[in-house]
């Protein structure tokens, strides 16, 4: 009888909740691959970085060289060089780029979870295989950092609805990128990112950060507090407590007022008294 009971509360429940939609269930699934707290260098910075040192080592070493042919007594053998030397620069520097391209991948994949590098593709794997794994790795990579960056931007905005207008001055922007194409009939049309489709029309309050362990989540019920039953259970007790000392407090309080207002009925009969006298 009960164990029935237990099954009826479970079916109830789940019908109660309500699923993402397909696509952000799947980029909250992505997401979840990297712990809440794990940094996720920007691909960009980090190889602009290594560009500008790599091309300063370049650069001096060139003009070295170009030091030492201006020693050479022979002008015909100087220029020859001179010319040479121009045209391997200007390969070097591809190679350079392309090298610090995947060092600088390289960089921003370290400390990834196997399950995350297992979608993102092993640096020796796109290494080997060229440039077309190489940029779906960087695609992947950077789909999951912006999408993370997203969606704390959304619940952020979802905790200030009825903010002021100074306060959410200071919030990230929401902004996504849409493509333009030119069909074959001659007309536009605008193709969004897949994250903005994912989340067009989608109830942004139902977008959470957990406040136990900071893992972005859906929340299938309006009062669900955290991403899983051991999160939640931890916020209910810590809230729990949270009420019962304040309660406490407000006990304590009411208790100081009414202990102040019988001294108070005190002092002011024996001071009638004393008149009286």
């Amino acid at each position: 009888m009960k164990s029935r009971k237990i099954r009826k509360f479970i079916q109830q429940t789940s019908l109660n909740l309500k699923r993402p939609p397909l696509e952000l269930g799947i980029i909250l699934s992505l997401v979840d691959l990297v712990p809440p707290n794990l940094e996720l260098k920007d691909f960009a910075i980090v190889e602009k970085g290594k560009l500008e040192v790599a091309i300063k080592e370049h650069q001096t070493w060139f003009t070295s060289k170009l030091e030492e042919l201006d020693k050479l007594d022979n002008n015909e053998n100087r220029e020859f060089a001179k010319n040479y030397l121009n045209e391997h620069y200007i390969y070097q520097i591809q190679n350079i780029e392309a090298e610090v391209a995947y060092q600088s991948l390289k960089e921003c994949l370290e400390g990834l979870p196997s399950q995350a590098l297992k979608y993102i593709k092993e640096l020796g794997e796109f290494h080997l295989a060229g440039e077309d794994t190489y940029f779906e790795a960087l695609d992947r990579y950077t789909f999951i950092r912006e999408s993370r960056i997203k969606l704390r931007a959304i619940v952020q905005h979802t905790q200030y609805l009825h903010s002021s207008w100074e306060k959410k001055l200071r919030l990230p922007k929401l902004e996504t990128q849409g493509t333009m194409k030119i069909n074959k009939d001659g007309t536009i049309s605008i193709e969004n990112d897949p994250f903005a489709e994912a989340v067009e029309g989608v109830d942004a309050t139902r977008i959470r950060e957990c406040p136990k362990c900071r893992r972005l989540f859906w929340a299938g019920r309006n009062t669900q507090l955290g991403c899983s039953t051991q999160c939640s259970t931890a916020l209910r007790n810590r809230n729990l407590r949270k009420r019962n000392k304040e309660k406490h407090a407000n006990q304590v309080q009411g208790e100081s007022k009414q202990n102040l207002s019988r001294d108070i009925d005190k002092l002011t009969s024996e001071a009638n008294k004393d008149e009286t006298l």
